[in-house]
């Protein structure tokens, strides 16, 4: 199962300094606190040894579609960070339509490879405790990312991307169609979710749902399809929250 991995202000960028803050300090010493004493766990390991592989496999998966209608809901040089960049292929495809991107993975293989193919800032980090202050980012896109996290976390990530988007800001998340939560041939944990799942998370995290998409054959393997969605941080949801 996915554990939390300290951040330790690790960036991979010429120039540290193009976050819209550098990460906070202080959640970067709580987390490194929380993790000092746990095992590197299986899924993290698989990223870490087999990213240029990973890298490989994915680099050419279009995400164009849910790039193109992410860049168009948001003002251009809007400020957005892509949440498990992996092999900074979104990242590049962000950048191109005119955002300004900041990448996060939790593999230091991964964000070093994700840093070097984008030509963007990348920091090491984990989604259940971001090391950045609050309402930083305009946009943040989660293609992949938070269905390695166990299903009784997946709240806390999500608070934490409340947190950090801003008023107004666009989120876009893609997960894993299915039921339940295990780990895969490679040890990799993956948590499925259903459509209605989801959507309840979102809504209980704070988010205006705007749309959300199952592309799954239920005819066939019940975890090979996509759950996508898009939904907003509305300035009248935020204050209701701390």
């Amino acid at each position: 199962m996915i554990l939390c991995r300290s951040v330790a202000a690790l960036f991979f960028s010429r120039n540290a300094a193009a976050f819209p803050h550098p990460p906070d300090s202080e959640r970067a010493d709580k987390l490194r606190s929380m993790n000092g004493k746990r095992r590197l766990d299986p899924t993290l390991e698989y990223y870490e040894t087999h990213a240029e592989a990973y890298a490989a496999a994915t680099i050419q998966v279009s995400m164009a579609q849910y790039a193109g209608r992410f860049a168009s809901s948001l003002p251009e040089a809007s400020p957005i960070l892509d949440l498990g960049c992996g092999s900074g292929r979104d990242l590049r495809e962000l950048a191109r339509l005119g955002l300004r991107v900041f990448g996060l993975d939790l593999s230091s293989s991964l964000a070093a490879r994700a840093a070097r193919y984008s030509m963007s800032p990348v920091v090491v980090g984990d989604m259940r405790a971001l090391p950045f202050r609050a309402r930083v980012f305009r946009g943040l896109w989660a293609s992949a990312s938070l269905l390695h996290i166990p299903r009784r976390e997946i709240s806390k990530a999500l608070a934490e991307c409340r947190r950090v988007l801003a008023p107004e800001g666009i989120f876009f998340a893609s997960m894993k169609s299915g039921v339940g939560e295990g780990a895969d041939f490679d040890g990799r944990w993956f948590s499925y979710m259903s459509e209605r799942e989801w959507s309840q998370l979102l809504i209980n995290a704070g988010f205006t749902l705007v749309s959300i998409e199952d592309n799954s054959d239920h005819n066939e393997s019940p975890r090979t399809g996509w759950i996508t969605s898009f939904a907003r941080l509305d300035s009248w949801t935020e204050q209701g929250y701390p």
